[in-house]
């Protein structure tokens, strides 16, 4: 059958398939009694209190870092197996004054014990609360053990200020959700993440484990535990889950005798911060601080510096520590969820004991070579415009690649459904190859959650994610190796034909013949004429046609995730573009302009005024996951004379039926998801 470009306005722009990218306080005043050489508990925690003050600063109970000489000694509370929380002895180097900042201090000390002159800082340990003994001989905690060195010879750490960390909100009078939508913001252009296309990492996180320069004070980096996965998940997942500041480590599950259902989070235990739960666990730990009522200050540095949050928090297990010559770490494991956090600051995290954050719950069927029924797993991530679409992708290839790695050779055929809070529902539905785009299922599934929640009109969250995944240990694909048309000269409203000639895997060479009519309108002159695939056609609309991605509120944003979420690798994107310039004010292209007056609305000064390459884009649906793509150069006139004969055109496989291969059936009209 002939397909036909729709008919639009001379050098006009149809968009294919779119691509695939915080108080409140509440304190009374606390008793404190050092703890004694046999038993390590923290001086008891104030008790609770429905009286408002100013700071749950206590001076009865916390230490004022001008209070702070060199020789100080001390101790330290932490976990370093199971839930016990055990001493460690410091004695204070010197205190380091707006080290980190204005009126942001940092207390040095020296560290002993509890293999720590081996072991050096240990990631994991970061809120560990720092008691020292004062002149009249009583201790009061002074902060959080929570910076240090890399490849530091010495058991030296920065402790975070208590008065600095108590400064946190522990709530909120006004609701997350509403304090993340800007109001103020007009427009917003997606590209810039639809280009990144993938979960996007926090600049202000430094990583210790990552390297750089041992001379600087950092923040120690937090162990992210990570247990129900594979070692190839877990090698594929790695570079994603450092973004952030985190240090992914593979850790196991807890079995029933090593819960200890007394744990509790006080001073000085392990506190885990979960990312995803369920069949598998993500969770990044640190240690509890200070306990003040129902109210819970830890890390002495931030998770993700975002300000409010709500976050799901609970008790962690710490199974051991593993020293190491560059930085040393814990390895744990979530116990289960006691409340939230709801500040995440520069200097702490700070929540509350008891109500605990809704999840999401994640659904993921399998069926691969190896077993001859489906698996299903069951997931629940955390609600957050980051670690969302993180868990989504863990939780995705934790389950795919649950009971080995793939074949060498795969195809994956997949769906996936995302029911969203605001009554939206974003389907999915593509094919993945070993070949060519087995990381799409990645970006395919974190595009649309990262434009939903990272939009400046307001976050939506996904109600529910269901997904379901085929295995087959062979490759399907078509790899492009040629296209030609029958002639170089084409009329306005004529049928060109495309010889499309694709190399299937393990196979022969296949000529197609693929018909298209162009539009009547189409002005003379020079066209690029480019059959490919749908990454060709990403990184040609995303090029050329950036107001397509210009948003107003949340249901153009949601538009276009409708948009995106169409691009398939089983279809053959045909894009007849201009050898000129046009320009659009806003989403609205400007068509027939003369040049000089697109020439000076394109200058610099308007905001919303935007350059394009005017194109047509149409798809075509194949038979099987097509790779590569070609130019054809060719020209449109109107006087039949300029108008070459026909070249000789190659031989085209015979036709077969639509739903096993043959020539496409008529393209999508352009606007339709094509």
């Amino acid at each position: 059958m002939t397909s036909r470009l729709l008919r639009l306005p001379a050098l006009a722009l149809s968009l294919c398939a779119a691509c695939a990218s915080h108080a409140q306080s509440v304190a009374g005043p606390a008793s404190s009694a050092p703890a004694s050489a046999s038993s390590p508990a923290a001086p008891s925690a104030a008790p609770p209190t429905t009286r408002p003050v100013e700071s749950a600063f206590d001076p009865a109970r916390h230490m004022h870092t001008a209070e702070v000489v060199p020789g100080m000694k001390g101790y330290g509370l932490s976990v370093f197996h199971g839930t016990k929380i055990e001493r460690f002895n410091v004695e204070v180097i010197s205190v380091m004054r707006n080290q980190v900042g204005p009126e942001h201090n940092i207390v040095l000390i020296r560290c002993s014990g509890q293999g720590l002159e081996h072991s050096g800082a240990i990631e994991g340990m970061s809120g560990s609360p720092i008691y020292l003994t004062d002149s009249a001989g009583k201790d009061r905690m002074i902060g959080a053990f929570a910076l240090g060195w890399e490849n530091s010879k010495d058991p030296i750490a920065g402790v975070r200020p208590i008065e600095e960390m108590l400064s946190v909100p522990t709530a909120y009078s006004i609701p997350v959700s509403n304090i993340v939508k800007t109001g103020g913001v007009r427009r917003w252009n997606a590209l810039p993440l639809i280009r990144l296309a993938k979960p996007v990492a926090n600049p202000a996180a430094a990583n210790l484990a990552s390297g750089g320069q041992s001379s600087q004070l950092k923040r120690l980096s937090l162990p992210l535990s990570v247990s129900g996965v594979s070692d190839a998940a877990f090698a594929q997942l790695s570079p994603m889950l450092k973004m952030g500041g985190l240090t992914p480590l593979q850790a196991g599950a807890l079995v029933g005798t090593e819960a200890d259902p007394k744990a509790k989070l006080e001073p000085g235990a392990s506190i885990g911060l979960p990312i995803v739960t369920g069949d598998l666990d993500v969770s990044a730990l640190g240690t509890v601080t200070e306990i003040v009522g129902d109210r819970v200050y830890a890390f002495g540095h931030e998770f993700n510096a975002e300000g409010a949050v709500d976050l799901p928090m609970g008790v962690g297990y710490v199974h051991t520590v593993i020293p190491s010559s560059t930085i040393s770490f814990k390895i744990g494991s979530l116990m289960r969820l006691d409340g939230a956090i709801h500040s995440d600051e520069s200097t702490a995290i700070a929540g509350t004991l008891g109500s605990i954050p809704a999840m999401i719950p994640v659904t993921v069927t399998v069926h691969t070579p190896q077993r001859a029924e489906p698996r299903t797993f069951h997931f629940e991530i955390t609600k957050h415009p980051k670690f969302t679409p993180m868990g989504a992708v863990t939780s995705v290839t934790g389950a795919v690649m649950a009971d080995s790695s793939l074949p060498a050779d795969f195809t994956i055929k997949y769906t996936m459904t995302l029911a969203f809070d605001n009554g939206r529902t974003v389907e999915l539905a593509d094919t993945a190859t070993s070949a060519t785009r087995a990381k799409q299922l990645a970006r395919d599934l974190n595009l649309p959650l990262t434009l939903a929640l990272q939009n400046p009109f307001g976050r939506t969250y996904p109600t529910s994610i269901t997904a379901k995944f085929e295995v087959e240990p062979k490759v399907s694909l078509d790899e492009l190796t040629a296209a030609v048309t029958d002639k170089l000269v084409y009329q306005p409203g004529e049928t060109a034909s495309i010889y499309v000639t694709t190399l299937p895997h393990g196979g022969g060479e296949v000529t197609r013949h693929v018909p298209i009519t162009l539009p009547d309108d189409l002005a003379e002159g020079d066209y690029t004429l480019t059959v490919g695939d749908a990454d060709r056609a990403l990184s040609d609309e995303t090029r050329d046609s950036p107001y397509r991605y210009e948003t107003r509120d949340l249901d153009e944003v949601f538009g276009l995730i409708k948009e995106v979420t169409q691009r398939s690798s089983q279809k053959l994107y045909i894009r007849l573009a201009s050898h000129g310039q046009g320009v659009s004010v806003g989403r609205t292209p400007l068509i027939g302009l003369p040049a000089s007056r697109v020439r000076v609305m394109a200058r610099p000064g308007r905001a919303d005024v935007m350059p394009f390459v005017p194109a047509i884009t149409e798809s075509v649906p194949w038979s099987a996951p097509l790779q590569g793509s070609t130019d054809i150069e060719i020209k449109v006139s109107r006087t039949p004379e300029k108008v070459a004969r026909p070249l000789s055109a190659p031989t085209a496989t015979p036709p077969m039926p639509a739903a096993e291969e043959g020539p496409p059936s008529a393209p999508a009209a352009a606007g339709d998801g094509g």
